[in-house]
């Protein structure tokens, strides 16, 4: 859904979709609700771990196809990029938070001073 939207019907995947949802509920409404509250949670899963899915899109374009080593792989090498920026993220925010503390401490040093 990412990369495609609603162009790529899955013909076949709808009527599964709707035959899985009408062996939990008896009515259409129902079926359809709990569809499309499923569909919701499914793009949020999917935009949470878009590095992943930008990855195994790569992937696929590069070799058509990938067996279950390359796909462990292309996880790991997602989560590892993702985790290594949030890493380099949070040194940078504790840096910023390291300078403003020592800006705060020698402008108070010198209005301690200017005091006296």
């Amino acid at each position: 859904m990412l990369k495609f939207g609603d162009a790529w019907t899955a013909a076949d995947d709808r009527k599964q979709e709707r035959q899985l949802a009408a062996l939990i509920l008896s009515s259409s409404e129902a079926a359809e609700a709990f569809i499309a509250a499923c569909a919701l949670e499914a793009r949020a899963i999917l935009h949470r771990r878009a590095d992943v899915v930008e990855a195994f899109s790569a992937a696929l374009v590069e070799h058509r196809t990938i067996d279950a080593a390359m796909i462990d792989d292309t996880i790991s090498r997602a989560t590892d990029a993702r985790q290594l920026a949030q890493e380099q993220q949070r040194r940078k925010r504790w840096q910023d938070v390291v300078v403003r503390a020592s800006l705060f401490k020698s402008e108070h040093k010198r209005d301690a001073c200017v005091q006296i």
